[in-house]
């Protein structure tokens, strides 16, 4: 089914080159940058039809804590996972080959002509394949009666400049909102099976000061998070569980590996919130946005003894994790622009 093998990192070069290559160019691999890689390299030999992988674990003490990542690499450079703090015990059983069944495997053949499988999920019924194609990694999902219902596909900041994968009127789009394509750091194209029609819409995480912002465009131009696209997305068992739990009603919207951490998108109470999971499925933190309106009256009680009026609010996240809940607010009065963190009972706790 599989073999697993290890190979001295030091010959990743020579072995592996288009690994060693992506690794060194990505900031794992910058000397500067204060990551270790382990001696070793773990190469996943599979059968016919599916990616060899190579996975490289680099490690960072920080404050007295240690943090390990997993990089998942294809043969030809292209990153597939990214997992924080994995499991210590990873015996790599879900990368076992798996064959597309049936309509899926017609469809995948169809879609793409020719493709590698990365790893097969089933959850709820539902089938979730993951390939790469031309270079670049794509998560299909199929519903429990293998009908389609939509792709993402990962891009890099350079396909921006390349029409197979982006069009101009997106890029085009874009600029008129006055985003630069400089400031492109990921993108991502959602082809959604909608009633019946094909749906497509991407999504680019832009540069934007300190801070990271995604901004959403179809063929209209700028929009706002769709609605479709991901309804339904499945996810494994022990988080769907504490979801129902934490978080009860919500809808799963889309999941993917960001910095590390499995990042599930969710619907509740009309609000997309963003929970983040490390390698062994341990919660870490759930950020989401609010309205002014929506603040607890503690907090805004606080914000008008410090003086600002609601007109001075200019965005404002919340983030929850096992210490409780933190607002970030962030003000801009006359020339002066800061940020306030304020805990739920409205104590400033920090402020800058």
């Amino acid at each position: 089914g599989m073999t697993e093998t290890e190979i001295p990192f030091a010959l990743l070069s020579t072995l592996a080159p288009k690994v060693y290559e992506a690794f060194s160019a990505s900031t794992y691999g910058q000397a500067s940058s204060g990551w270790m890689t382990d001696d070793e390299v773990d190469v996943l030999l599979r059968g016919e039809g599916t990616e060899k992988l190579y996975v490289i674990e680099v490690s960072k003490k920080e404050a007295g804590k240690e943090t390990d990542v997993d990089l998942y690499y294809t043969e030809g450079g292209v990153l597939v996972k990214e997992i924080i703090d994995a499991d210590d015990n990873q015996d790599y059983d879900e990368y076992l080959p798996q064959k597309p069944a049936g309509n899926i495997e017609a469809w995948l053949k169809q879609k793409f002509t020719a493709y590698t499988v990365v790893e097969i999920e089933n959850e709820d019924g539902r089938t979730e394949v993951e390939v790469i194609a031309k270079g670049r990694k794509h998560e299909v999902l199929f519903d429990a009666s293998q009908n389609w219902l939509s792709v993402k596909t990962d891009l890099y900041a350079m396909d921006a400049n390349n029409a197979e994968w982006v069009p101009a009127n997106i890029v085009e789009a874009l600029q008129k909102e006055s985003y630069e394509v400089s400031n492109i750091k990921e993108i991502e194209r959602y082809e959604v099976n909608k009633s019946g029609n094909e749906y497509v819409y991407f999504c680019f995480e832009m540069r934007s000061g300190r801070d990271e912002v995604d901004v959403y465009v179809d063929e209209t131009g700028i929009i706002s998070r769709p609605s479709v696209g991901g309804e339904g997305v499945t996810v494994e068992g022990g988080i769907t569980e504490f979801l129902a739990q934490k978080y009860p009603g919500a809808v799963v919207v889309d999941k993917d590996y960001d910095d590390g951490y499995l990042e599930i998108d969710i619907r509740h109470d009309n609000i997309i919130k963003e929970v983040k999971f490390n390698g062994r499925n341990e919660w870490i933190k759930t950020t989401w946005e609010l309205r002014y309106a929506a603040l607890p009256e503690a907090i805004r009680q606080t914000l008008t003894k410090e003086g600002y009026q609601q007109a001075d609010v200019d965005d404002i996240e919340v983030t929850e994790n096992a210490s409780g809940v933190l607002y970030e607010v962030e003000i801009e009065k006359g020339h002066i622009e800061k940020t306030l963190i304020i805990d739920a009972q409205g104590v400033i706790k920090q402020q800058y």
